[in-house]
């Protein structure tokens, strides 16, 4: 099937979400994010909290059938590291931007592990 674009929006959307949660008082501060939902409280956190959760687990099954397991694990490694590691991280420190670069690069790895993958189904049926 390969990975597409849209195979990704899901756990980069959640992990947005959270980011924007465990970032709302900072965002306030800030005259480019204060008229982000939360921070302008056109939305509870809670609605956020929950929808970046669900929609994190969402992806991890839709990359799991559509794609393979090792994207599905590679989407959940890059989600970790943004949330957990980037997010507290970049208000801290500059070695964030490398913390940030594993998320990023994840996209692509999880692009090769599929083109093995096929590949190997591949010669498989030969």
């Amino acid at each position: 099937i390969g990975v597409r674009p849209e195979d990704l929006q899901a756990p980069v959307g959640a992990a947005n979400a959270l980011n924007m949660y465990l970032e709302r008082d900072s965002d306030a501060l800030m005259r480019r994010t204060e008229l982000r939902p939360l921070p302008a409280r056109r939305m509870r956190p809670s609605v956020a909290l929950w929808f970046g959760i669900s929609l994190a687990c969402l992806s991890v099954l839709v990359l799991s059938f559509r794609v393979n397991s090792l994207t599905a694990l590679l989407g959940v490694i890059a989600f970790i590291c943004y949330v957990l590691f980037y997010t507290p991280l970049k208000q801290k420190s500059h070695v964030a931007i490398l913390v940030g670069a594993i998320p990023g690069a994840m996209l692509f790895l999880a692009d090769r592990g599929d083109q093995q993958s096929s590949r190997k189904r591949n010669e498989d049926r030969i």
